[in-house]
């Protein structure tokens, strides 16, 4: 089982990868449906 320290770990991963990916779309100033997924995703993350 992952600890706790480890599993947040790889939800900041996560999360920041997705970030990264809406960066690059508000970039091209395209918002693709995958940006309704990423958002959430980020509304998951942060009511658990």
């Amino acid at each position: 089982m992952l600890s706790l320290e480890q599993e947040r770990m790889d939800d900041a991963k996560v999360v920041s990868r997705i970030l990264e990916r809406e960066a690059s779309y508000a970039s091209r100033r395209t918002w693709p449906e995958e940006n309704n997924l990423s958002r959430q995703l980020l509304r998951a993350f942060r009511s658990r």
